[in-house]
């Protein structure tokens, strides 16, 4: 495979252009590299190790020094930290609610605003998570409320 860079003053933002032949096995995995897409988190329960896909997690928070993945009402411990997790998936469909915890936002079945201004999420799973309040504003916005 041959690699060819240009530096081009005249661009805002970064463009890639790939020319690759009809029959290339490898094209999933080129798009897949160039675009950073993680669709997985590695965690663990015990000595085993499992591959989460992404949609699958409703949420990540943290607990005593640890961070933890609920998926399918099973928590995994991950290795990466909150602020990790945050960074490599705020522009997929994860959002922070509190200092605590990542939700899926394809996971909420619905939310409510509490008496004390808090908002409650209600997951699909029957979970229920609540925001601090300094993160209300993101989420607003976030959701489109």
């Amino acid at each position: 495979m041959k690699v060819k860079i240009e530096y081009d003053s005249s661009l805002n933002s970064d463009e890639i252009h790939l020319k690759i032949s009809p029959d290339c096995a490898n094209k999933d995995n080129i798009l897949k590299i160039l675009s950073n897409e993680v669709s997985s988190v590695t965690a663990r329960v015990g000595e085993k190790i499992y591959f989460l896909n992404l949609n699958d997690i409703e949420s990540f928070y943290s607990l005593e020094q640890s961070v933890f993945a609920l998926s399918n009402n099973t928590e995994y411990k991950i290795k990466e930290k909150l602020y990790e997790i945050e960074s490599m998936f705020e522009n997929k469909n994860f959002m922070r609610i509190s200092k605590s915890t990542i939700i899926n936002i394809k996971m909420i079945d619905y939310l409510s605003p509490t008496f004390n201004r808090t908002l409650m999420f209600k997951m699909k799973s029957g979970k229920t998570l609540y925001s601090s309040r300094s993160f209300n504003t993101k989420i607003k916005e976030r959701i489109g409320v």
